[in-house]
């Protein structure tokens, strides 16, 4: 491995070249909160019944009031699929995605769950959509190319995919799939290119914070929005401190970021809220255990956290009540879910 790949494997930030072998992964440490917890107390976070199958960098995204999650990786590639009824909370076990992938970007769109890109042995371009109709997978038109680490927003009844890593470079590439005309068009350029970012979109944008480029062994606060309606990108607030692999979701006019690698390696326990109004940060009651890779969607009131945690009796899969404030774009509350004490690099 060249001095530039222990680097960026060192910091978390998922990048190996395409067509490696094994699973083999560095550990990771927890780590300490950022900034005094809000009102609510950790506490607040009840313990829920475990996911089934533990895996982390699953695709997931909510629909229909359940959590959907497919693939991921543990110590092997995944298929699973299975969802999650915070009304109940009860796991059901559903029809596997057709390509064993994890770390692809994922989303929500016209109340299907797409997945696209990722690794398996390499970067793929494959793309497959699971429809909760009738608990089936369909094979759609692959990404322009083989990416992983990307990260997934629906805007306008499309799939946008933002950045990740194509071998061993990391991209600030923007692809835009329209399920209607089956077709896949290239954007402007992000701002940057970042692999394993915070990203969430709310009314007509889709915010991107963090991840990782090749300037730093850690995770870069800084961010930009991107503008539906002009197709243009600007600056953000930057985050309280770097971070990626977050699970992030979006409650009202807030997003939600949870857990993440941050420094050296180290896996948080925090919560950071972002106001798209105000456009501050504040920090929220960190989770019962440290997370990183995981999955985040508001359904039923609650935020919902799943996977694996730090620690052997670390709980997968905790939720906390929260409320909606402003906002048309967002869900009215918040999931998120988490998998292993791995931050997601690609194997070696």
């Amino acid at each position: 491995m060249t001095g530039k790949q222990q680097t960026l494997a060192a910091c978390c930030v998922l990048l190996m070249t395409a067509g490696c072998a094994g699973t083999s992964m560095p550990a990771l440490m927890p780590g300490a909160g950022v900034g005094a917890a809000s009102a609510i107390t950790r506490s607040a976070w009840q313990v829920q019944s475990p996911i089934p199958t533990s895996r982390y960098h699953m695709g997931f995204a909510a629909i229909s009031g359940r959590l959907f999650t497919a693939g991921g990786l543990s110590t092997r590639l995944h298929d699973e699929t299975e969802s999650f009824d915070p009304k109940t909370g009860t796991w059901t076990t559903l029809a596997p995605m057709p390509t064993e992938r994890y770390i692809g970007a994922s989303a929500a769109v016209g109340g299907r769950l797409i997945v696209a890109g990722g690794w398996n042995h390499g970067g793929i371009d494959t793309v497959e959509s699971y429809n909760p109709a009738n608990n089936s997978w369909e094979s759609l038109p692959a990404m322009p190319e083989p990416i992983l680490a990307a990260n997934g927003a629906a805007l306008a009844g499309e799939m946008h995919v933002l950045g990740g890593v194509r071998g061993q470079t990391l991209l600030d590439t923007h692809y835009i799939y329209n399920p209607k005309a089956r077709k896949w068009r290239k954007e402007g350029a992000m701002p940057f290119p970042r692999g394993g970012m915070v990203t969430a979109a709310v009314d007509d944008r889709i915010y991107c914070w963090g991840g990782w480029n090749l300037d730093s062994q850690s995770p870069t606060p800084t961010g930009a929005v991107y503008v539906g309606r002009t197709g243009k990108w600007a600056p953000l607030p930057a985050m309280p401190s770097g971070r990626g692999l977050c699970a992030t979701t979006v409650v009202g006019n807030e997003i939600w970021v949870m857990g993440g690698g941050g420094p050296e390696g180290w896996i948080m326990d925090t919560t950071l809220i972002y106001n798209t109004d105000t456009r501050q940060w504040r920090t929220g009651a960190p989770m019962n255990t440290a997370r990183a890779g995981s999955a985040a969607a508001g359904i039923a009131g609650r935020l919902v956290v799943a996977g694996e945690g730090i620690g052997a009796d670390a709980p997968t899969c905790e939720t906390v009540s929260v409320t909606a404030t402003g906002g048309t774009g967002g869900h009215k509350t918040a999931t998120h879910r988490r998998t292993a004490d791995y931050l997601g690099w690609l194997p070696k």
